[in-house]
C-alpha cells in the first residue's frame, strides 16, 4: 500500500512535490503542451549540490535565507540561475538568451543575466516603458 507521500511523485518523471497542488503545477510546467506565451524570466534561483533548487528576488535573498533559516552557507560554485515561467531551472547565459527573446532586457543585451537586469526597481528598466532604455530615478 503506498502512503500519501508517494501519491505525490510525479508519474513521469518521479519528481517529489510537497502537496497535490505543488504536483498538478509540475504536470502543468513541464509534460503538458508547451504553453502559447513566450518563455520569460520569473525569479532567481540557487541549485544546491543535493539537487533543491531554492528561489528568490535576488541571488542574496536566496543565500541569506539558506544562511538565516537553514544554516547553509552558499558557495560560490553552487549554479545560480533562474527559474522560467515554466518552471525551469537555467543558468544565467541561456537565461540571457531568454530575457532577450521574451523583451525583458534590451535586444542587444549580452552575456550573463544577473536579477538586477530584469527586475522593476533596477536602476535600467526596459519592458515596462515600451522597449525604450531609461533610466529609473
Amino acid at each position: 500500500m503506498s502512503n500519501d507521500r508517494d501519491s505525490r511523485l510525479c508519474l513521469y518523471c518521479a519528481t517529489p512535490c510537497i502537496s497535490a497542488r505543488q504536483l498538478q503545477l509540475h504536470i502543468d510546467m513541464r509534460h503538458r503542451e508547451a504553453p502559447r506565451t513566450p518563455e520569460e524570466i520569473s525569479c532567481s534561483a540557487v541549485k544546491y549540490p543535493w539537487g533543491e533548487v531554492v528561489s528568490g528576488f535576488r541571488h542574496s535573498d536566496v543565500m541569506n535565507f539558506m544562511a538565516g533559516m537553514k544554516r547553509i552557507i552558499t558557495k560560490v560554485e553552487y549554479p545560480q540561475g533562474f527559474i522560467t515561467n515554466r518552471g525551469r531551472f537555467v543558468g544565467r547565459h541561456e537565461a540571457a538568451e531568454i530575457a532577450r527573446r521574451s523583451g525583458q532586457v534590451p535586444p542587444d543585451f549580452s552575456g550573463e543575466l544577473y536579477s538586477e537586469d530584469v527586475w522593476p526597481d533596477s536602476p535600467l528598466k526596459y519592458k515596462s516603458l515600451g522597449g525604450k532604455l531609461d533610466e529609473v530615478s
